[in-house]
């Protein structure tokens, strides 16, 4: 395994030695090597991506939605991961001694420099797994969503990351003042497109010359189609508002998986360890750390 963190520490130097500082500044507080501190970055590399094509295991992750409301682009998403991690689960605010960079409000999990956000200038970014059967000498996508919260639109954060080299796939939505940004990628494809009107997504491939290099299994996807379905119904029945989205990320109608996943103590499946609210307009996170069934959402402001 340190072989290949060494080559990924390699790319780090190499395209984003920044986000390299970053890490080793990470390492020097908790007292852990460098390679230990990146192999956080790039967990979902080395333990493998879930849903092999030959599996008849059903995988669920994380379902996205992205609105126009009240003059304002809302994002929000359930977070699922295996391995029981909600009570890892924090919120970073960054500030840089770079007067010129904004100021970072980002949910993420203990040792990782990156998984959603906003930034100051007014920029969300969620993050849905896509599956493949490639893995490659690339950046992490959990550091690429750190690199995009450095921008100051959707537009320069796309150009940023489509130049760099990518670990495996992964789907961004990202909003600004300007409207709606999705991002889809594989190791050697990029594609970005802004949809007409409300956006709904979860781990299936949604642009055609991607399609192809989809492998969720079948019950997977069919999870995938029902989960977004889900999401799409809830939010345009229920509306936008904090209770409201809540309400939404907690559905059990395809318990124990769907939005609200449960893994009942299982660490190999996967489990809502939490659910995200992002207003970049006017700067607010709202999270619920473990279930949305279980917990109230707190809100946490750029500024403050």
């Amino acid at each position: 395994m340190n072989e290949c963190l060494e080559t990924y520490l390699d790319v780090l130097k190499d395209k984003v030695p920044d986000l390299l500082l970053e890490l080793e500044g990470l390492a020097d507080g908790a007292g852990i090597t460098r390679l230990q501190a990146l192999a956080f970055q790039y967990r979902r590399e080395l333990i493998g991506i879930n849903a092999q094509p030959d599996s008849q295991k059903v995988v669920g992750d994380c379902t996205t939605f992205a609105v126009n409301a009240d003059n304002s682009h809302l994002l929000g998403q359930t977070v699922d991961q295996d391995g029981l991690i909600s009570e890892f689960a924090t919120v970073l605010k960054i500030k840089s001694a770079d007067p010129a960079a904004p100021e970072i409000l980002m949910f993420s999990f203990v040792g990782m420099l990156g998984y959603l956000g906003i930034n100051s200038f007014g920029v969300g970014v969620c993050i849905n797994l896509l599956t493949t059967n490639v893995v490659a000498k690339g950046v992490s996508p959990y550091l690429l969503v750190r690199e995009m919260l450095n921008c100051r639109s959707a537009e320069e954060a796309v150009a940023r990351i489509r130049k760099l080299p990518k670990a495996t796939a992964r789907a961004f939505t990202i909003v600004d003042k300007f409207g709606i940004t999705c991002c889809e990628f594989t190791t050697d494809s990029f594609y970005s497109w802004q949809p007409e009107g409300d956006f709904f997504r979860a781990n299936h491939f949604l642009h055609s010359a991607l399609i192809p290099d989809d492998r969720l299994n079948i019950f997977s996807r069919n999870g995938s189609l029902k989960r977004q379905e889900l999401m799409a119904q809830g939010i345009r029945k229920e509306g936008t508002s904090v209770d409201a989205c809540f309400s939404v990320f907690s559905d059990h109608s395809l318990f124990p998986v769907g939005l609200c996943a449960h893994a009942q103590g299982d660490y190999r499946r996967p489990d809502t360890v939490a659910a995200v609210m992002l207003n970049p307009s006017e700067g607010t996170l709202w999270v619920c750390k473990g279930h949305p069934c279980e917990s109230q959402p707190v809100r946490f402001q750029i500024g403050c």
